[in-house]
């Protein structure tokens, strides 16, 4: 299960490093999959469990979108919040802290290098990625 919303964030990945944009596509796309997964597995608690951590998403990032000036995009926003009603609360609030992780120290390593300034702009679903990646492996490993 995990497996296959790592491989629907591919595309998205793909199209924001290139376009800096995100089709709503993908975001349907992956609520699709957890529902279909949800009405098989007839998981009411799972359920439940995922409009808990879509609407936990849809206040953090919502807030993020509005406060802040281009500093985080609707199709980002929109993205997160599918992740997160894909791995319910616990392991998406872990992905979330390894996105921050990913992106402070990308960050940090291009300001020092000097190869980028404060107001940089840079594609965020790369580390949507590497965040869902490192907390879905270590899940598994642990």
């Amino acid at each position: 299960m995990i497996y296959l919303l790592i491989a629907l964030l591919i595309p998205p990945l793909i199209e924001d490093i290139r376009e800096r944009q995100i089709r709503n596509l993908y975001p349907f796309l992956i609520v699709v999959a957890k529902v279909i997964v949800l009405v098989l597995s007839r998981n009411k608690d799972a359920a439940i469990k995922s409009v808990v951590a879509s609407l936990i998403a849809f206040a953090i990032f919502g807030f993020c979108f509005l406060v802040s000036k281009e500093g985080i995009g609707a199709g980002d926003v929109k993205l997160l919040i599918s992740i997160a009603f894909y791995l319910e609360t616990e392991l998406f609030l872990r992905g979330l802290l390894y996105i921050c992780l990913c992106s402070i120290l990308f960050s940090l390593i291009l300001l020092a290098t000097k190869k980028a300034k404060l107001k940089s702009q840079f594609p965020f679903v790369p580390f949507v990625f590497a965040g869902i990646l490192v907390a879905t492996l270590t899940e598994a490993l642990f």
